[in-house]
C-alpha cells in the first residue's frame, strides 16, 4: 500500500496529456505538515474537491495511512483467525480418525483380549494397554505436527500468540482424543 517510486516518471499534468494520456485523475497523494495536521489536511483536500473542483462528496474517498494499515491488520486478524478455524478442523477430523483407528484395532483384536484375559488379565489392563496405544499414537502425531507447524512457521512469519493458540487446541484435540478412546475402550471392554 503505498506509492512504488522505483518504476514512476512524474511529469506535469499537461505533458501526460500532450503525450496522449486521458486526462482523467484516478489517484493523487497529499502530505501533510505533521502528524497532528492529517485531520485538517482531509478536510482542506475534501473542500477543495467539493467546492473548487465540483466533485460530488460520494464520487471521491480520502484515506491516510493509518486507515489504510488499520484496513490490513483487520484483513490479517480475519485470514488468521480462518487458518486457526481450518487448523481447528482439521485437528477434530485427525481426531475423529484416530478414534476409529483405535475402535477397530479393540474390534480386530477380539481374539489377543480373550487370550488376555484366560491368563488373567483384568479389565484394567487391558483398558491400559489400549489407552496407552491411543495416548502414543496421539503423542507422536501431535510432535509432528508441531514440527511441521514450526518449520512453517520458519518458512512464514506468524504472531506468536497464533503459535501458542495452535499448541493449546493441540493438547486439547489431545485430550479430547484420549477421552474418546478411553470412552470406547471402557465401552468395549464392559460388553457393549
Amino acid at each position: 500500500m503505498g506509492l512504488n517510486t522505483g518504476n514512476v516518471a512524474l511529469v506535469p499534468f499537461s505533458t501526460a496529456v500532450s503525450m496522449g494520456e486521458s486526462g482523467t485523475i484516478t489517484s493523487f497523494y497529499a502530505k501533510a505538515r505533521g502528524e497532528d495536521a492529517i485531520e485538517a489536511a482531509k478536510g482542506e483536500i475534501g473542500s477543495y474537491l467539493t467546492g473548487t473542483a465540483h466533485i460530488p462528496p460520494g464520487r471521491f474517498d480520502i484515506i491516510s495511512q493509518d486507515e489504510m494499515l488499520r484496513a490490513g491488520n483487520e484483513i490479517d486478524g480475519t485470514m488468521t483467525l480462518l487458518l486457526a478455524g481450518i487448523a481447528g478442523i482439521s485437528l477434530v477430523v485427525a481426531g475423529i480418525g484416530v478414534m476409529n483407528v483405535m475402535l477397530v484395532s479393540v474390534t480386530e483384536r477380539t481374539r489377543e483380549i480373550g487370550i488376555k484375559k484366560a491368563l488373567g488379565a483384568r479389565r484394567f489392563d487391558i483398558l491400559v494397554q489400549f489407552l496407552l496405544e491411543a495416548l502414543v499414537l496421539s503423542i507422536i502425531g501431535g510432535v509432528l505436527g508441531i514440527a511441521a507447524g514450526i518449520a512453517l512457521a520458519d518458512r512464514f512469519t506468524l504472531p506468536l500468540w497464533f503459535a501458542a493458540g495452535a499448541f493449546v487446541l493441540t493438547g486439547l484435540t489431545a485430550l479430547l482424543l484420549r477421552s474418546s478412546a478411553a470412552l470406547a475402550g471402557m465401552l468395549l471392554t464392559a460388553g457393549f
